[in-house]
C-alpha cells in the first residue's frame, strides 16, 4: 500500500504524520477497526488523502461539534455498516470554577499540558461563563476527574456531560480590520499581532507560523481570504474578508481573532 513516492506531496515536516496515517490505513485494510488522536483539519486532509487511494475502507470523524476543529477518526473495512459513537472514544467535560469565572482556552490548555496530557488526547475547548467544556479522549477520563483540581489560580470541579449538552459556541472572540502593504504572510501577522516585521519574518523563518494547519517556514507565502493563520505564542487569526484597497493601494483586510 506504501508508496515512497507520495511523500514528495508533503512537507518534511508533515513525514513523521505521513507514516502514521499509513499505518493506520494498512491495519484498517487488514480488518481492523482503528481509532486515531485528535486530529487537526490538515492532518485530517492527509489521512483521507491515503484514504482515498483505496477503495475498501469507511472513514469518518468526529469531535463533538459540527464544526469541531479537532476530531477523532475511524477507519473501518467498508463492509461495517455504521460506526456507533462510543467507537470514537470522546468524552465531554464540564469544567466549573468555584467563583464561576470563564475559563480561556490558553489557560486550559496550559494547564492540561502541564499534567503530561500530550495534545492529540484533547479535542476542542469551549469557554464559557462559569469556566469551560473539554472534549478529550476517553482513556484518560479517570486522570481527568482525579488529577485535574485547579486551572491557573482558580480551584475548579469537573463534571462529565452528554455531547449534546456541550457548549458550541465558536471560539471566535475578536473582529477588526487591517491595512496591510502586500499579503505575505509575515506582513499579516505583523500587523495582526502588532509585531514588527523583523519579529514576525523572523518567527515563521523558524517554523513558529501555520497556515491552514500546515507550518510553514517562508515570510513570501501569501494569504487569501478565509485563511487560518497560527502564530506560537500569539494566538490564531482568520482572515474573514479582503475588502478592497486604500487610495494608497494597502490591502484591507477584516480579521477575526481566536481564544
Amino acid at each position: 500500500m506504501k508508496n515512497r513516492s507520495l511523500f514528495v506531496h508533503f512537507a518534511k515536516e508533515e513525514h513523521a504524520f505521513v507514516e502514521r496515517a499509513f499505518d493506520w490505513v494498512r491495519k484498517a485494510l487488514a480488518h481492523d477497526i482503528v481509532t486515531t488522536p485528535f486530529l487537526d483539519p490538515r492532518e485530517r486532509d492527509i489521512l483521507e488523502s491515503l484514504v482515498n487511494r483505496e477503495q475498501d475502507l469507511l472513514v469518518q470523524s468526529q469531535g463533538g461539534a459540527p464544526h469541531a476543529e479537532r476530531q477523532r477518526v475511524v477507519l473501518a473495512p467498508d463492509y461495517v455498516v455504521d460506526i456507533p459513537l462510543e467507537k470514537f472514544g470522546l468524552t465531554f467535560f464540564r469544567v466549573l470554577t468555584e467563583r464561576e469565572t470563564e475559563l480561556k482556552h490558553p489557560d486550559v490548555l496550559g494547564a492540561l499540558l502541564g499534567l503530561g496530557i500530550r495534545r492529540d488526547k484533547l479535542g476542542d475547548i469551549y469557554s464559557t461563563k462559569e469556566g469551560a467544556d473539554l472534549v478529550v479522549a476517553s482513556e484518560l477520563k479517570g486522570f481527568f476527574l482525579t488529577e485535574l483540581q485547579q486551572i491557573g489560580r482558580e480551584r475548579i470541579r469537573i463534571e462529565e456531560i452528554e455531547m449534546d449538552e456541550l457548549s458550541k459556541q465558536l471560539e471566535e472572540t475578536e473582529e477588526k480590520s487591517v491595512t496591510v502593504s502586500s499579503l505575505r504572510i509575515d506582513v499579516v501577522l505583523s500587523a495582526a499581532h502588532r509585531l514588527s516585521r523583523t519579529l514576525s519574518t523572523s518567527m515563521v523563518k523558524s517554523g513558529k507560523a501555520k497556515l491552514n494547519w500546515r507550518i510553514v517556514e517562508d515570510p513570501s507565502t501569501l494569504v487569501n481570504e478565509g485563511d487560518m493563520l497560527s502564530l506560537r505564542q500569539y494566538g490564531r487569526i482568520r482572515i474573514s474578508a479582503i475588502e478592497g484597497t486604500t487610495k494608497k493601494g494597502r490591502v484591507i483586510l477584516k480579521i477575526s481573532s481566536f481564544n
